[in-house]
């Protein structure tokens, strides 16, 4: 056997080591991020029903809780590839991420007006809005706003909804994606990167988003 060849099989050798300790520390990292989620959400919304699909091991999970006051919460927890280590590196390249999204469909209150928060660096998010919008984004109005990573863009009935679109995004230490108010569905969404900590930012947005763009049902006209 040549030099050259005990070169290749030594490289080989090392790749093969390295993609083993890789695999399995990435996966003790996305196992505890996945049960971290999972308990962090429900530990804040408390549902009294719940079911979860996994998407396959270590891709995710999709979730729907029933609330006792009759909201229903969906949740779709999508991770890249990491455990892949040659994959990986591409993965990064495509802007591929750990995504947490979470909806709250309303039971005793009403999403009064729509609104819409996106990062246009994020190619998801931004096809997502386009999906789901349509043409409906031509009615409404335009505004940039300066979030932590960047400029984000804002889509709204109202223009007293500027401050809200400001709040928003420099909320939290997550990345934001996305958040939407669907009138017509009586639903909040918001979709930010997954981490440790992303659900307070998560809960926080909502929270400030039901205070902003929600009423009652029970109140006065």
């Amino acid at each position: 056997m040549s030099l050259f060849e005990y070169a290749i099989l030594a490289l080989i050798s090392v790749m093969a080591v390295a993609m083993v300790i890789w695999y399995f520390r990435v996966r003790k990292e996305m196992l505890l991020l996945t049960r971290t989620i999972a308990v962090e959400l429900e530990k804040y919304f408390k549902p009294r029903d719940k079911s979860y699909v996994l998407l396959g091991y270590l891709v995710g999970f999709k979730a729907k809780y029933e609330l006792e006051n009759g909201d229903e919460v969906f949740v779709l927890f999508t991770t890249t590839p990491k455990m892949a280590l040659l994959y990986y590196p591409i993965a990064k390249l495509l802007g591929r991420k750990d995504r947490l999204e979470v909806a709250l469909k309303y039971a005793n209150r009403y999403v009064e007006r729509e609104f819409h928060l996106v990062n246009p660096r994020d190619r998801w998010a931004v096809a997502s809005f386009l999906r789901d919008v349509g043409e409906r984004r031509e009615k409404l109005l335009r505004r940039e706003v300066r979030g932590k990573r960047g400029t984000m863009v804002a889509f709204m009935e109202s223009p007293g909804d500027e401050g809200l679109a400001a709040r928003l995004a420099t909320m939290g230490e997550a990345e934001l994606h996305r958040v939407s108010a669907f009138k017509e569905h009586n639903l909040i969404d918001v979709a930010v990167e997954a981490g440790l900590g992303c659900v307070k930012d998560i809960v926080r947005i909502h929270d400030e988003l039901r205070k902003n763009v929600t009423r009652s049902r029970w109140r006065e006209e």
